[in-house]
C-alpha cells in the first residue's frame, strides 16, 4: 500500500492542489484512513513549510484534530487550502431487512449515507481557495485499478488534455445532445448562459487547481423539463443496485420499471427523479437525477429568485450509469447533428 498511496500523495500536493510555500493545508478524513492522511501531510510540508491540521471525523462528525509541523520555524500564512479524503471502499449491499426501511425525505443522515443527498444550493457562495477530493478504494476494487492506472503514469498529459477537450465543448454552441446505444434512445438540452466543467479550475486570483482524479470526467447542466426517450440505466437506489429502464417525456417520467426501492426515491420529492446534470468521459456516461450544480452556471444568481428555471434545486440526488458504448451527436443552433462519441470515445 505504502508505495502507490505515497505516489497518490503526491500527486495530490503537486498535481491536484499545486501547494505553494506558506499554504495552511486543512484535511478532512475519516479515522480509517488516518495513515493516507499522514502520507499527504509529509509530503505537504515539505512545500507549504507550515503546519498542517488533519481532522479526523467518525461518521461525517468530528472527534480529533492531528496536527504536523515542518521543521523549524513554520512560514507566515499566505494562503490556505482544503482536501477531503473519501473512504469510497467498496459498499456491501444491504441485507433485505435494511432495504425495506423507509426513508424519510428530511432523514439527511440517512439520504447521505445511501448517497441520494445532492450538494446543497449555496447562493453567494465562491471558491476562494484550491480544494479536492481524494477517494480511496479496497485495493482489489475496479475503482482502485482506475486510481492506480491514472497515478502511476503520470497526469500532466492527461489534465491538458481533459482541459483540450473541455475547451473544445465550451465554443461549440451545444445546445441538444442525443444518446443511443443499448436500451438508450433519448434527448436532452444544454441550456444557454452554462459551461463543461472539469479538468482545470481557477481561483478569481488566477490560481489553479484540480479538485480531483475525476478530472477527465466533464459535467454539464441538463435543462430539467427537456428530458425525452427512454434510457436503461444502473443505479444504486436506496442501499441496492438495480438495473432500470426510464421513459421521459418533456422531462417527466412517464414509465419505469417496477422497483420498490426506485418508487421510494421517486415520492422523495418534487424534482427527484428529473434530470439534473451529465457527466462524460471514455467510456463512462452518467444522467444524475435531481440536484444540479451551481459551478454550471455562467453567472451566479444572488438570490433564489434569480435560479433559472431550468436548474433543478432538488436537494435529493441518483446517478444512473449509461451504456458505456453509446454514441452522441450534438447539435447548436443551426440544427445541425454532429458526432460527438462513437462507441463510446470521443471523436477529438
Amino acid at each position: 500500500m505504502d508505495g502507490f498511496y505515497k505516489k497518490y500523495a503526491s500527486a495530490i500536493v503537486y498535481d491536484f492542489l499545486k501547494l505553494q510555500q506558506g499554504d495552511a493545508l486543512s484535511v478532512n478524513s475519516e479515522e480509517a484512513d488516518f495513515e493516507f492522511a499522514r502520507f499527504v501531510a509529509n509530503e505537504a510540508i515539505k512545500v507549504t513549510h507550515s503546519q498542517v491540521k488533519v481532522i479526523l471525523t467518525e461518521n461525517g462528525k468530528p472527534v480529533d484534530v492531528a496536527e504536523f509541523e515542518p521543521d523549524g520555524m513554520p512560514v507566515k500564512t499566505e494562503g490556505f487550502a482544503m482536501l477531503r479524503i473519501q473512504g469510497n471502499r467498496k459498499k456491501r449491499e444491504p441485507d433485505g431487512e435494511t432495504l425495506d426501511v423507509i426513508v424519510e425525505p428530511d432523514n439527511f443522515a440517512a439520504l447521505q449515507k445511501l448517497g441520494h443527498l445532492a450538494e446543497p444550493v449555496l447562493l453567494n457562495r465562491r471558491i476562494s481557495v484550491p480544494f479536492c477530493v481524494a477517494p480511496l478504494f479496497d485495493e482489489e476494487s475496479e475503482g482502485f485499478r482506475m486510481l492506480s492506472a491514472k497515478i502511476e503514469n503520470g497526469l500532466g498529459d492527461k489534465i491538458l488534455a481533459a482541459d483540450y477537450r473541455k475547451n473544445f465543448l465550451n465554443h461549440s454552441d451545444i445546445d441538444r445532445l442525443h444518446f443511443t446505444g443499448a436500451g438508450i434512445d433519448f434527448t436532452v438540452e444544454v441550456p444557454h448562459g452554462t459551461v463543461f466543467t472539469g479538468g482545470t479550475s481557477f481561483l478569481p486570483s488566477g490560481r489553479s487547481f484540480v479538485s480531483g482524479p475525476d478530472f477527465d470526467i466533464l459535467r454539464c447542466s441538463t435543462d430539467r423539463h427537456s428530458l425525452n426517450g427512454v434510457l436503461t440505466v444502473q443505479a444504486v437506489v436506496m442501499g441496492k443496485k438495480q438495473s432500470l429502464t426510464l421513459e421521459y417525456e418533456n422531462g417527466k417520467l412517464v414509465e419505469h420499471s417496477e422497483s420498490v426501492q426506485f418508487e421510494r426515491y421517486r415520492l422523495l420529492g418534487d424534482g427527484a427523479a428529473e434530470a439534473g446534470y451529465l457527466s462524460l468521459g471514455d467510456r463512462c456516461f452518467s444522467l444524475h437525477l435531481g440536484g444540479s450544480l451551481l459551478e454550471f452556471l455562467v453567472s451566479q444568481p444572488e438570490n433564489e429568485v434569480n435560479i433559472p428555471e431550468f436548474f433543478n434545486t432538488s436537494p435529493y440526488t441518483l446517478e444512473c450509469e449509461l451504456d458505456s458504448k453509446l454514441n452522441i451527436t450534438c447539435s447548436g443552433c443551426d440544427g445541425k447533428e454532429h458526432e460527438l462519441v462513437r462507441k463510446g470515445f470521443f471523436l477529438d
